[in-house]
């Protein structure tokens, strides 16, 4: 999303920041996360991936490319609140952490928490008579067909930001 002179331009860029991070060796690999995601410590993508310093280095990069120095970013993330940024911000905030968001990157919004809060959104559940508030439920919602691949990262985070271009 860009924000220029007072008025909103939203645009879907043409790259994608997709990334794995291999955690390190005293990492905690939680059964259910796994189960959900369909990761193991013993994943190809995850034992050939970065560590967490040089991907983080990468989206930064990234999001330099992507959002100039005047203006402000909005991280997105379905169920974010509760799940991926939520350990996003513990890396910031860990003992002798050297990672920081961008500084440009200011604003997070989760969609699922805006559709439940907002009685008036078309999706929320009063008005849509939805059986649930998972993405891929959302999508076929609005697309009439389903999201293959819910909970891959960047199926997830394409099928947020076309809900918030919708």
């Amino acid at each position: 999303m860009v924000h220029r002179n007072g008025v909103t331009e939203s645009e879907i860029e043409e790259e994608t920041f997709n990334k794995y991070v291999r955690p390190g060796k005293d990492a905690i690999w939680d059964e259910r996360a796994c189960s959900i995601h369909g990761f193991s410590k013993d994943d190809d993508r995850i034992m050939n991936a970065d560590e967490i310093d040089v991907v983080w280095k990468e989206f930064y990069e990234f999001i330099g490319r992507h959002i100039g120095r005047d203006q402000k970013g909005v991280l997105v993330a379905w169920n974010g609140q509760s799940c991926d940024l939520r350990w996003i911000y513990k890396l910031f905030q860990a003992p002798r952490s050297v990672l920081s968001l961008p500084v440009n990157l200011v604003f997070f919004m989760d969609p699922s928490v805006v559709i439940k809060h907002y009685a008036s959104c078309k999706l929320n559940a009063k008005l849509s008579k939805i059986e649930s508030y998972e993405l891929g439920t959302i999508w076929k919602y609005i697309k009439k067909k389903n999201l293959n691949g819910a909970h891959n990262s960047l199926v997830d985070n394409n099928g947020s930001d076309r809900y918030c271009y919708s």
